[in-house]
């Protein structure tokens, strides 16, 4: 298992600082990487004018999507960024991010809601703000992962 940090409150929010200067760096590969993401969330099914399906469609997907989201937060919360960074297998990856995430509870559930926030957010803007909001996170999970979890005993990939 790998090392984890004890992460203070306003950990999420310089993520968020560190992941918003990436997207002033990057801005064109930014835009391609959102559009992308953009394009395969609009194909939601969803009949247009259909307010008693889009309701039906958040209860459902709020009441269960809960349980698995919880779950796929704790596991790719950082083990996606250290397999794209080391050279370490799925299974370490994942149990290092898991008890990073339950050993800082408290940052973690404020880093869980901001993501659910930015992506309503996004939703809300008709997927168009998803364009800067995913990338956005995607660098800031990569600062959080940088300073969660001490992966230098694992070789960096080339």
């Amino acid at each position: 298992m790998v090392p984890c940090a004890t992460l203070a409150m306003d950990a999420p929010r310089r993520w968020l600082r560190l992941g918003w200067q990436d997207v002033r760096r990057a801005p064109g590969l930014t835009l391609l990487f959102g559009a992308v993401i953009m394009l395969v969330s609009a194909f939601v099914p969803l009949a247009d004018g259909n307010l008693r399906a889009l309701l039906e469609f958040l209860a459902i997907g709020s009441a269960v999507g809960s349980v698995f989201a919880a779950i796929t937060f704790a596991v790719t919360a950082f083990s996606l960024p250290m397999i794209a960074d080391r050279d370490v297998d799925m299974v370490t990856a994942c149990v290092s991010s898991i008890r990073a995430v339950l050993c800082n509870k408290a940052v973690m559930l404020l880093w869980a809601t901001l993501i659910a926030l930015l992506t309503a957010v996004g939703f809300l803007t008709a997927f168009l703000g998803l364009a800067i909001i995913m990338p956005w996170l995607a660098y800031a999970t990569w600062h959080a992962y940088r300073e969660t979890l001490d992966a230098s005993g694992w070789p960096a990939l080339d």
